[in-house]
């Protein structure tokens, strides 16, 4: 309501007038605003968190999915797959850089009979220490995975063709002086033999056919008595 006074000519007020409004629609209407206005506030805050959760969901489904893809689920290193890919990779840096390359691979020594023996899950603990080693002895820029059963690949870019001794030496000591709990407070101990490949890369380089003439190294190794390594050097 608004009151306004009225004058006459010598400015005395003579009279009131008053005019009064109904608001209780335009007061409704102004409230169902405000509260729709809040109501979509909130909608939109739980809409942004409902996206920001999802996209959470799917990076880590996605994270997980890349895992699978491309790591072993047992040691958590590289897989076969990834490891391909990584490899491509070494050899275009080393054309690049300069630098020959070792390929290698081993496998444990008497596998089934260390499953046989003390059960499978002393034989899977045994895979995941030996991924260990590789993990801590391996530079940052070296490749390697589980390259299938108790098979594990690498490719290091080497200084000088030598160095592939000092390479294949120091994992074949750490295997050795490797001790896997079993039951009880008792540990055993395994070996493997192991084949290098090294070759000076080029673009026409064929990565799985360098797997290969490791893996044949492995078997002249295993029929000298296991428990070294051969390094094949191709001119």
């Amino acid at each position: 309501m608004n009151i306004i006074p009225l004058k006459n000519k010598f400015d005395e007020v003579t009279h009131f007038a008053a005019i009064q409004r109904d608001v209780s629609k335009s007061k409704f209407q102004t409230e169902q605003l405000e509260k729709r206005n809040k109501d979509l506030k909130e909608l939109k805050i739980n809409l942004e968190n409902l996206v920001q959760e999802r996209t959470f969901e799917l990076q880590q489904a996605k994270s997980q999915l890349e895992k699978i893809a491309f790591f072993d689920p047992l040691t958590s290193i590289p897989n076969r797959r990834f490891f391909s890919d990584q490899v491509n990779k070494l050899v275009r840096s080393s054309i690049r850089h300069g630098g020959p390359v070792a390929f290698g691979i081993f496998d444990v020594d008497n596998f089934k009979l260390v499953n046989d023996t003390y059960g499978h899950n002393v034989g899977d603990r045994l895979l995941v220490e030996l991924a260990n080693i590789l993990t801590h002895i391996l530079r940052i820029d070296d490749v390697f995975c589980r390259f299938g059963g108790e098979e594990f690949a690498f490719a290091v870019i080497l200084k000088e063709v030598d160095d592939a001794e000092r390479v294949a030496e120091k994992l074949i000591n750490a295997i050795r002086n490797l001790k896997v709990p079993v039951e009880g407070e008792n540990t055993i101990n395994v070996t493997v033999s192991m084949g290098l490949n090294v070759v000076s890369p080029s673009n026409s380089t064929d990565i799985d056919d360098q797997i290969k003439k490791s893996d044949a190294a492995i078997y002249q190794v295993k029929k000298s008595g296991k428990d070294h390594y051969k390094i094949v050097y191709e001119s």
